[in-house]
């Protein structure tokens, strides 16, 4: 007897975004809406010499057309990380500290922790992009 299942192929296809020189697709995340999205590496915008205050990295990253990490975001980066693609130290996410808005979240490239420093502190910048497909 031949099972149902054993038939049951299907083929998906999905188009890959485009991706800008110095980007890499980093992983697919589903979002709590459901709606499936790609967070990409914006390489040729991070910030390797300059330390920013988080108002100035949040401009920054809107400048340049992407976005500081959220805290998961940042993780997911640091766990992907290249070997000398990202210097080991601290960074902004994009995250305020839910009990003090003279806070934002910071996530470290060396160990792979995160903290909160004030937002007048400089910290280095790697900013994301997202695609939805």
């Amino acid at each position: 007897m031949n099972a149902p299942e054993a038939n049951l192929v299907s083929q998906l296809t999905i188009a890959m975004p485009t991706l800008a020189d110095g980007e890499r697709l980093v992983a697919t995340i589903i979002a709590p809406t459901g709606r499936r999205e790609h967070i990409i590496r914006m390489a040729a915008a991070v910030q390797t010499n300059d330390e920013l205050t988080w108002k100035a990295a949040m401009k920054f990253a809107k400048d340049a057309g992407g976005e500081l990490p959220d805290r998961v975001e940042g993780a997911l980066l640091f766990a992907t990380k290249e070997e000398g693609e990202l210097e080991p130290d601290w960074y902004w996410t994009r995250e305020q500290h839910a009990g003090d808005e003279s806070y934002a979240w910071i996530q470290s490239f060396d160990y792979g922790g995160q903290t909160n420093s004030h937002k007048g502190d400089e910290f280095r910048v790697v900013l994301v992009r997202r695609v939805a497909i």
